[in-house]
């Protein structure tokens, strides 16, 4: 699973510098999301994303099938 905020950025015309300053996060955090290279997020964090760039989790959160190694029972 990863997150996609490129094009609610653009649409909304926001940069990730602004971005991370209404979030009051480091812009190394919103440009690892945006470069898709981020592994962990706060759900209060997905949450603020959600209501700056008006939209829920299903717009921004993008399901890619991966090794569920993880859930397979021994």
């Amino acid at each position: 699973m990863k997150i996609c905020i490129q094009d609610k950025l653009n649409e909304k015309k926001i940069t990730r510098y602004e971005l991370s300053k209404r979030l009051c996060v480091t812009y190394k955090t919103i440009d690892n999301i945006y470069k898709g290279t981020s592994t962990v997020i706060n759900l209060n964090l997905l949450e603020a994303l959600c209501t700056i760039l008006e939209c829920t989790p299903n717009d921004i959160l993008i399901f890619e099938s991966s090794d569920n190694s993880y859930f397979t029972q021994k």
